[in-house]
């Protein structure tokens, strides 16, 4: 009996406690490997969520939300995730574009007239902007609001004929957002938060970095020398504090509500309410738009 019983393999709860062993073991490896990197990195403190298709799978917290309070960074520690915040305006844009108010082969300035661009090429275009092809050169630092960025287009020739090279562009994604206020009448933090965040169940992400979100934020820091090169072993100050609410850089997050956005993409535009966007937008969202030679730097404008 015992012979034939062993050959039909561990039974169910033998099963559970051999995966829940083997799980165990990848977050301790996961959490070692953190833990290196952020000590020859000098990193104050990180958060990291595990997720699949179905649902959230473990959330871990490192180090110190404020290394000078010695605040803790914790699962509902906050962060400006930066340009992440871009993939949350193309997905606004194309749900404008499902509804028929945009459309993504046409020039850009077919929606903001007032747009000044100075251009010897054929007119850039909305996918122009998502792409970041639009040939735009680098942007006007020193002009942090949303609105002026786009303005100050006028300033600088574009660098190439657009669609046709690859090149970085925060100020485009600015002006995408300006776009999405001009034909939803809504700011752009209020249309992320009615159009994505709150589908999503992303109840513990700011739209918008403001003062009113910042004791919710974990500190920033940055290299403390600004003349040169960084390096590792450099120390770290905090960082120029702003309120920010452009579609480049305006959200704030936790890994868990994190995770619920990444649940959306790999379900292909799916969430727990429905789909955020169509499956034709999303493979416009996730296609291969320019390929650039290996062989080849970038661009830099």
């Amino acid at each position: 009996m015992w012979s034939l019983l062993s050959s039909w393999g561990p039974g169910p709860l033998v099963a559970q406690q051999n995966e829940a062993l083997r799980f165990a073991q990848a977050y301790q490896t996961i959490d070692q490997y953190v833990e290196q990197q952020m000590s020859a990195a000098h990193t104050p403190g990180r958060a990291l969520a595990v997720t699949n298709r179905e649902g959230l799978l473990r959330v871990s917290a490192y180090g110190f939300a404020d290394t000078k309070a010695r605040i803790p960074v914790t699962p509902e520690t906050r962060f400006e995730i930066g340009s992440i915040s871009k993939s949350f305006a193309a997905i606004a844009v194309l749900q404008l574009r499902k509804q028929g108010k945009v459309d993504v082969d046409k020039p850009l300035t077919d929606y903001l007239p007032w747009l000044g661009i100075d251009s010897r090429y054929a007119p850039i275009t909305v996918h122009h902007f998502l792409t970041h092809t639009a040939g735009i050169q680098s942007d006007r630092d020193d002009v942090p609001s949303s609105l002026y960025q786009p303005l100050v287009l006028a300033e600088k020739p574009t660098g190439y004929a657009p669609g046709t090279r690859f090149a970085y562009s925060n100020v485009g994604y600015e002006t995408l957002s300006v776009m999405v206020e001009q034909l939803t009448g809504k700011s752009f933090p209020e249309v992320t938060e009615e159009r994505i965040l709150r589908p999503l169940g992303m109840t513990h992400s700011d739209p918008a970095i403001t003062h009113d979100s910042r004791r919710q934020l974990a500190v920033g820091y940055v290299p403390m020398y600004d003349d040169r090169p960084a390096r590792p072993s450099d120390p770290l100050v905090e960082g120029t504090w702003l309120e920010y609410g452009a579609g480049d850089a305006n959200l704030a997050s936790t890994p868990a509500d994190l995770a619920a956005y990444l649940r959306m993409l790999l379900n292909h535009g799916v969430g727990p309410n429905g789909r955020i966007i169509s499956e034709e937008d999303f493979g416009l969202m996730t296609q291969r738009t320019v390929i650039m030679d290996q062989k080849e730097k970038p661009p830099v404008y």
